[in-house]
């Protein structure tokens, strides 16, 4: 632990992997290993290790949660937000109660806002007639005579 608090990824890793094959149960060293290859940029690695704690923990237990977290962290800094979005979702089906599960999927969906109303943006100087009718249904709503705008609850990913 203090190889991976001092910044010393490859070293922690390699010592929760000796820890891990001491005590092969402990989801949590799966985790850490995880987080150890995501700080070295090992994503693809580090979302198999957080795969391995999901498998121990089965869904039960009080961090249940974590590594589903971890996993969104993971890939809503690649890009992948779809796949946080449900990794989100998951952890929040474990969790309803932690905080940070929600703060984290909301800055998820802020950051996509502005992405949508571009979307919304380009539709609108396509078709006026088309425009109406996709609005009721896209959340995409354009004010009379003016621009299009995002609805106020926000995009749906």
């Amino acid at each position: 632990m203090a190889d991976f608090q001092s910044g010393k990824y490859q070293q922690a890793y390699e010592g929760f992997l000796k820890l891990q094959k001491i005590q092969p149960d402990n989801f949590e060293l799966f985790i850490a290993s995880g987080q150890a290859l995501q700080s070295m940029g090992k994503a693809q690695q580090a979302l198999d290790e957080y795969n391995k704690a999901v498998s121990l923990q089965g869904g039960q237990g009080p961090r249940a949660w974590e590594p589903y977290y971890r996993m969104a962290e993971l890939l809503n800094q690649a890009g992948d937000k779809v796949q946080a979005f449900g990794a989100y979702k998951h952890a929040l089906n474990l969790a309803p109660g932690e905080t940070q599960l929600y703060i984290s999927r909301g800055q998820l969906y802020q950051a996509r806002i502005p992405a949508f109303r571009a979307a919304c943006r380009a539709f609108a100087a396509r078709s006026p007639p088309l425009r109406r009718a996709a609005a009721a249904s896209s959340g995409c709503t354009t004010e009379r005579g003016g621009a299009p705008r995002a609805a106020e609850h926000g995009p749906v990913l």
